[in-house]
């Protein structure tokens, strides 16, 4: 137990970086609501700190006192529901008609703000759909990506819009930058396979750029597209910018690139999903092997960072001896005029290169899941989750955090954390590995428990 204590500093270091680079204002008090079924924060119900909810539905009626962090099939901020601080939910359908003094981050099949739903800050949203209904607001920025996007609310700041097919019907105060695709480019929005489970389906808007009769744009719109589209005059108070994007064009360097959040939105999502995948897997397949990386993860994280490193470096080592030592092969059948052995040798050195590629990569990734676990089970406090749903969601948020750190777009910086998470993973795992096969008939592994502060 005191070298657990010992060790640990390191890995609470860790965590609090992940969790300062990604909510600076988060509260120390925090709230955990899990249910198979429904998660419901009642009318007339505060909660005081932040709330990290999961089920088939989350449904907020009352009082959210800090950040709502949520995952489920159906997400629901009721009319009447208030979160003080941020919103970062993902789900089917994610639907807004209460208030969120904060910002939105949120991705889903649907992600929508009804008529009524106030959201005091930015709106960043992924998905299929993404929409901003007659009648919502938002106070800042709009950054959306999907297969399409509706703008009928009032917005406050700029949109940055990426969509195979975008419509304004609302006013927004600042400047429009979007691409868009061409005529024909949009998917009907039933073409999903979860489309049923989502309460009301979005309307479906065609490729292209659609400006209604109430569209408003106070500042300037820019757009790309493979055509242009009739623009009204009256509604864009500043200049209007079309920039033709061919066939030849759209697979080149000469493409603009998305906004740097949007960008690092959509990579967090990915390595996120990734991860959590991973994780799900190994605790479905490989639990005590899952458990016991966590516990050697509080326990030696200095040696398996180490282990780590020098595995990547010795993996890294090993694949340019099997280079040279193939090139060396052929030159040997060469000269004993043995070319038939030239394939076979060739063919050794691709299986082996591969198989030692692949394992160390596989390693690394499972590894990095067990981190998030860890990760979360530290934000949350929870050192044995005792359902397999709350062993899950305790996962996603670890993944969460994890991903939005290590996928930071800054030159240097976002490399050397991606190394490192890459690294420590990829030690404990082996350290993990290690522990099994010395004690391969080990019932129980024994893990650390969390300190409580």
């Amino acid at each position: 137990m005191q070298v657990m204590r010992r060790r640990r500093p390191l890995f609470v270091l860790l965590a609090a970086v992940l969790v300062g680079c990604l909510a600076p204002g988060m509260a120390l008090a925090a709230q955990f609501m899990s249910d198979d079924a429904e998660a419901l924060v009642e009318s007339g119900t505060t909660v005081e700190g932040n709330l990290y909810a999961t089920g088939q539905t989350v449904t907020i009626e009352g009082t959210v006192d800090g950040d709502l962090i949520c995952a489920g099939g159906q997400v629901a901020l009721a009319k009447g529901g208030v979160v003080t601080g941020d919103l970062m939910c993902a789900g089917q359908s994610v639907e807004i008609s209460g208030e969120v003094r904060g910002d939105v981050r949120s991705a889903g099949y649907l992600v929508r703000v009804n008529e009524g739903g106030i959201v005091g800050g930015e709106l960043m949203g992924a998905g299929f759909a993404v929409e901003v209904e007659p009648g919502a607001t938002i106070g800042d920025d709009v950054m959306a990506a999907g297969s399409q996007v509706r703008l009928a609310g009032t917005v406050g700041g700029n949109a940055r819009v990426g969509a195979a097919g975008l419509a304004i019907d609302g006013a927004i105060e600042g400047d429009v930058d979007a691409s868009v695709g061409g005529v024909g480019e949009g998917m009907p929005a039933n073409a999903m396979p979860w489309n049923n489970q989502v309460p009301r389906m979005p309307a479906a808007i065609g490729g292209g750029l659609h400006l209604g009769e109430e569209a408003s744009i106070g500042g300037n719109l820019s757009y790309s597209s493979p055509a242009a589209f009739d623009v009204p005059r009256q509604a864009v108070a500043g200049d209007v910018d079309h920039e033709l994007v061919t066939t030849a064009e759209a697979s080149g360097p000469a493409v603009p690139e998305q906004p740097w959040p949007l960008r690092w939105l959509l990579a967090a999502l990915r390595r996120a999903f990734a991860l959590f995948v991973l994780g799900a897997l190994l605790l479905w397949l490989a639990p005590r092997l899952a458990e016991a990386g966590r516990g050697l993860l509080f326990s030696q994280a200095l040696p398996g960072l180490g282990w780590g490193c020098g595995s990547l470096f010795g993996a890294g080592v090993l694949l340019i001896g099997l280079g040279i030592a193939t090139i060396l092969a052929l030159i040997l059948f060469s000269a004993l005029t043995l070319g038939e052995f030239s394939s076979l040798a060739l063919a050794v050195s691709a299986v082996l290169g591969t198989l030692l590629s692949f394992g160390v990569y596989l390693l690394a990734w499972m590894g990095q899941s067990v981190v998030a676990t860890g990760i979360g089970r530290l934000i949350l406090r929870d050192g044995d989750p005792a359902s397999r749903g709350r062993q899950l969601a305790v996962l996603a948020l670890g993944a969460i955090l994890l991903a939005a750190v290590i996928t930071v777009p800054v030159p240097v910086l976002g490399s050397l954390l991606r190394l490192t998470a890459a690294a420590l993973g990829l030690g404990t795992m082996l350290l993990a590995l290690m522990k099994a096969f010395r004690e391969p008939n080990a019932e129980t592994i024994a893990v650390a428990p969390l300190a409580a502060d």
